[in-house]
């Protein structure tokens, strides 16, 4: 089970993967740029372990546990998980206003991250 500190520092950083106050109108052209092109949607992973590298040592802990992988490699899975998600609709914009509220119901994001 991921305690609720650990969600909440990895939620913050689902919702920073992209922008902070996505529009819906901007999650669905980032959603369908990735379904049509895998140049984007590489360079946009790419783009999020770069991010990913730069956390602090307690967000990358967090990040690793919610994808069951290992800190030094974590990032690659955790993005490739989580923009997947989006290109694949498994992860929609209502589910990315969620991550902000904490007593919302993240399970879908949860399992979809966790490999499930």
């Amino acid at each position: 089970m991921i305690s609720p500190s650990i969600f909440s520092v990895s939620a913050s950083a689902i919702i920073l993967a992209g922008c902070t106050t996505m529009s819906s109108g901007t999650w669905n052209n980032l959603h369908e740029k990735m379904r049509d092109s895998p140049q984007t949607r590489h360079r946009l992973i790419a783009d999020c372990i770069a991010r990913q590298r730069g956390l602090n040592s307690h967000q990358k802990v967090a990040h690793a546990k919610l994808v069951n992988r290992n800190v030094a490699n974590y990032a690659p899975t955790y993005c490739r998980r989580f923009l997947g998600g989006i290109a694949s609709g498994r992860i929609t914009y209502d589910d990315y206003l969620k991550l902000d509220s904490p007593n919302a119901d993240h399970s879908k994001v949860l399992k979809l991250m966790a490999g499930r």
